[in-house]
């Protein structure tokens, strides 16, 4: 590949593949340090795991800004913290509720669209993709699309106070789950 390159530029490709190579290092001791992570909470990892669109990378994320869920109150508390709540506009006696706060961390919300994105697509998501066309029809793709990852996150916190998986209804035992967990190396048989 280097040798396709003009002579005065392969010296300049081969320090480029040298970094190439110490960024995949990296990237890889990254990954098995989340594993790790999400192994020490296992409980806590695989019932966000257990939910359609959220893989080991999302469930990292979950964990590193919610934590132990049970320290909310309520799925509300859930949304204001993650700044996926309308903002309210009051005069008198009229409110007008406006775009999403963006009042909590971004990454969290980042990720948690990309994982409604992941769930709607998903032969277990049928709820979700249900909801997101029910919400699409009146306010357009991108507010449904921040309204199922809202709607996930209250389910998950749901799940998480009754410490259940969660339950497809296509599949009704946990084998999908297991299969999902042993893909992704957090359990070993």
């Amino acid at each position: 590949m280097i040798d396709n390159l003009p002579v005065e530029y392969r010296t300049q490709g081969i320090r480029l593949l040298k970094l190439i190579d110490v960024y995949e290092q990296c990237l890889g001791e990254i990954g098995e340090e989340q594993k790790e992570v999400l192994i020490k909470h296992r409980d806590e990892s695989t019932i966000s795991i257990s939910m359609p669109g959220i893989g080991p990378k999302t469930a990292f994320v979950l964990l590193a800004y919610l934590g132990n869920m049970e320290r909310f109150g309520s799925s509300a508390q859930v949304g204001h913290f993650s700044g996926f709540t309308p903002s309210i506009d009051m005069s008198g006696q009229q409110e007008h509720y406006g775009s999403i706060t963006k009042r909590g961390p971004k990454q969290l919300r980042r990720v948690m669209n990309q994982a409604a994105w992941a769930a709607i697509r998903s032969n277990d998501g049928i709820i979700l993709r249900e909801f997101y066309d029910r919400v699409k029809s009146t306010k357009g793709k991108k507010k449904a699309i921040v309204a199922v990852a809202r709607k996930m996150l209250a389910i998950l916190y749901v799940l998480h106070i009754k410490k259940e998986l969660y339950q497809s209804p296509v599949v009704a035992d946990h084998s999908r789950i297991t299969a999902k967990l042993k893909r992704y190396g957090l359990i070993f048989e």
